[in-house]
């Protein structure tokens, strides 16, 4: 039995150097309901000296502000 440490786990994606940085968008989809939905997540800011993101994540009927 081996237990993955989460450090290894991200050293299987290769992540960009600027994905926080302000006005990064990212699209994809969620699925409800058996039905596929368009969503966005746009980063508003990043604070690379302390690590702090504000972002929000929104598709056509809601818009939801992460911190």
């Amino acid at each position: 039995h081996y237990k993955i440490k989460m450090w290894d786990l991200f050293n299987l994606f290769t992540v960009p150097d600027d994905v926080f940085a302000q006005n990064y968008i990212w699209k994809g989809s969620y699925n409800f309901k058996g039905r596929k939905q368009p969503m966005t997540l746009t980063v508003t800011s990043f604070n690379a000296s302390t690590g702090r993101v504000n972002a929000t994540l929104s598709n056509s009927n809601m818009e939801l502000l992460l911190s």
